[in-house]
């Protein structure tokens, strides 16, 4: 019974230890938030309290000063009036800390506790990107084993949950031509952040001409990669604009740096949309872009300039020439 008892208790503060560390970067800016708020109200009511007093008190200390040294100019000397405004300043420090220090030290614990969670948050944040990138490189090494073993075609069936469809068209005589193409058969398909749909309710630029739809996607892929090398980074956000796809909160971080150091030896950077083609349902062309996105922006920013200041410090001594 009593193990039972001690079993219970230990569950709970084990469930309740769980939810207090899962919720603490929540707790931690309420914290803040709260002694923040905490903070400014103290300091308000104790400056309305106090601080005319300190001040008047303060004055009378200093004037006093002044007073003696015009008074008696020969008895008390600069070096005593110095000694003693110095005194009158540090008692002024000391009675501000006294009354202000309960709001000092809830804007510390405010501070310490936004610090804190930022922390933590940024620590979970590093993990899933670690993770997400680590599921990422084993996705693709599974789809090149895929094309590798079954073809592209599988891996575009497989990737895009496409089935073969048959069509009748007319050709300029009027005869007809069968045609057979791969269609998306998934409505609730879910893709990763850098795969997009350029068709007909997907994208306002799309015009329902295959050629003159890959023409278009190919002039925007190269006027990006001038952009690249113009201005040393483009987000995805910035292409899907420019494509009359809507924006995503990922597409504001995804996108590329003019950096080699992501590229074979020889390679300059650049952007590719991976236009693959598809028709719809009624035989209509419709693209599959799957960026070559490098990462997140900022971060892969960081890291450049990171092992930039490396590279600088760990330069050879300079040796003069003799």
């Amino acid at each position: 019974m009593k193990s039972e008892i001690f079993c219970k208790i230990g569950r709970a503060f084990g469930k309740t230890k769980l939810y207090l560390r899962a919720k603490s970067p929540e707790i931690l800016i309420g914290v803040g938030i709260a002694s923040g708020i905490a903070c400014a109200a103290m300091a308000i009511v104790e400056t309305h309290k106090y601080a005319d007093d300190i001040l008047k008190s303060h004055k009378e200390a200093v004037d006093k000063v002044k007073e003696t040294e015009e008074k008696y100019p020969e008895e008390y000397s600069k070096k005593d009036a110095t000694v003693d405004l110095i005194i009158a300043h540090k008692n002024l420090v000391v009675d501000v800390v006294k009354v202000y220090w309960p709001s000092i030290a809830l804007g510390a614990v405010s501070i310490v506790s936004t610090l804190g969670a930022y922390k933590i948050i940024n620590g979970r944040y590093v993990a899933a990107l670690a993770t997400s990138t680590a599921l990422k490189e084993a996705f693709e090494k599974y789809r090149k084993r895929v094309v590798d073993e079954y073809g592209e075609e599988m891996d575009n069936h497989f990737m895009y949950g496409t089935k073969k469809q048959t069509f009748v068209e007319k050709d300029k005589d009027g005869n007809d031509i069968v045609t057979t193409a791969e269609v998306p058969d998934d409505e609730n398909l879910v893709l990763p952040d850098n795969i997009f749909i350029f068709a007909r309710g997907e994208s306002s630029e799309w015009a329902n001409d295959s050629t003159y739809d890959v023409s278009f996607l190919n002039l925007k892929q190269s006027l990006f990669n001038t952009q690249l090398r113009a201005s040393g980074f483009v987000l995805l956000n910035d292409i899907l604009y420019d494509l009359g796809i809507k924006k995503t909160s990922a597409g504001a971080r995804l996108g590329w740096i003019w950096d080699k150091a992501y590229y074979p030896d020889g390679v300059d950077p650049y952007i590719d949309f991976g236009i693959k083609e598809l028709k719809d349902e009624y035989g209509r062309p419709i693209f599959v872009l799957e960026f070559n996105c490098l990462g997140e922006v900022d971060r892969l920013i960081d890291k450049v300039n990171k092992n930039n200041r490396q590279s600088t410090i760990n330069l050879p001594p300079f040796k003069p020439f003799k």
